[in-house]
């Protein structure tokens, strides 16, 4: 397989060659894991545009989610109804967002006001 050159001059399989002889080490298989982890940073850096709007955004502004996600249900629609969330309602929101890229997981017996600090500081929404 011929992997085109990266930008300084390198490619993937000239990388691999340098990597470390490790016993029972596997190139493909670090470089493999290496692209996964490259492909959830890209994912991650996707919000940012989101989080900007929602910042930047009025309390009646609907609010934006990261595809495939969107308002209704238990996501709120509204920075306005994302404030005013109760802890269940809140709890609900963050369940409806699992998988969502970027989205940590909440600390162990969360109060109300953590899981609504996690869910506005996710989608970049001013408490």
């Amino acid at each position: 397989m011929n992997i085109p050159p990266i930008p300084n001059g390198n490619s993937l399989n000239t990388l691999a060659g340098e990597l470390p002889n490790v016993p029972n080490a596997n190139p493909m298989a670090a470089i493999q894991s290496m692209n996964a982890n490259i492909l959830q940073l890209i994912a991650v850096l996707r919000l940012d545009p989101i989080r900007v709007a929602n910042g930047r955004a009025s309390s009646d502004t609907p609010i934006r989610y990261p595809p495939p996600f969107v308002a209704g249900g238990a996501l709120p629609s509204t920075p306005a109804e994302a404030r005013n969330l109760s802890g269940t309602a809140c709890t609900a929101a963050l369940d409806a967002l699992a998988g969502a890229p970027g989205l940590p997981p909440l600390p162990a017996n969360p109060t109300a006001a953590m899981c609504k600090a996690h869910l506005l500081g996710y989608l970049g929404i001013f408490p």
